[in-house]
Formats: C-alpha cells, sequence, structure tokens
C-alpha cells in the first residue's frame, strides 16, 4: 500500500491535503484544497504503487480519468485534472469532492 499522504503535503504546487477519505484496491483518496481557487476543496485520488509501477496498471488509471472526464452525470464527481509525479512515481486523478 502506499504511504500515506500527510496532512498539508501540497501536490503540484495546487493541491494541499486536508485529509484521508477512504482506500481500496485501488488506491486512496484525499480530501484537498485547490490552492489556485479559492475556497474550493476536491478529492484527489491517487493510485496504488503496485499499479503505477506497471505500465498496464498507469494506463488504466489514465483511461479511468478521461473516461470519467467525458462523462456528465449529476451522480458522478466531475474529474477537472490528472497528472503524474514523477518524483514520486505516482499517478492522481482530482475530481469534485461530494460529501457524504
Amino acid at each position: 500500500m502506499n504511504q500515506k499522504l500527510e496532512p498539508g503535503t501540497i501536490l503540484r504546487e495546487r493541491y494541499r491535503i486536508v485529509g484521508l477519505i477512504g482506500s481500496g484496491g485501488m488506491g486512496a483518496v484525499y480530501l484537498a484544497d485547490d490552492l489556485r481557487l479559492e475556497g474550493r476543496r476536491c478529492a484527489v485520488k491517487e493510485q496504488r504503487l503496485e499499479n503505477a509501477i506497471s505500465q498496464a496498471g498507469r494506463e488504466q488509471f489514465r483511461q479511468e480519468a478521461s473516461i470519467l472526464a467525458r462523462l456528465d452525470h449529476p451522480g458522478l464527481p466531475k474529474v477537472s485534472d490528472y497528472f503524474t509525479d514523477e518524483t514520486a512515481n505516482r499517478d492522481y486523478l482530482v475530481m469534485d469532492y461530494v460529501p457524504g
């Protein structure tokens, strides 16, 4: 499993981690503040290290981001960003935070 991102960690000079929302088989989801859009909270999904190491795992995560970004449904969060942290060798998906 990934090492947990600590509150205050800043990703991509934009997303400040507030805390862990949950984790599962594909990775962990964190609550974050968007530092460019004041007052906007978002959810940041981090791919598990085991999946990020394989090219197939990374491609599956990228496809998930691409598909979710195209969907428009009130029951689904909107995807706003996808990026790779090359230093940590991790992929991230940023979406609307839906409380509950």
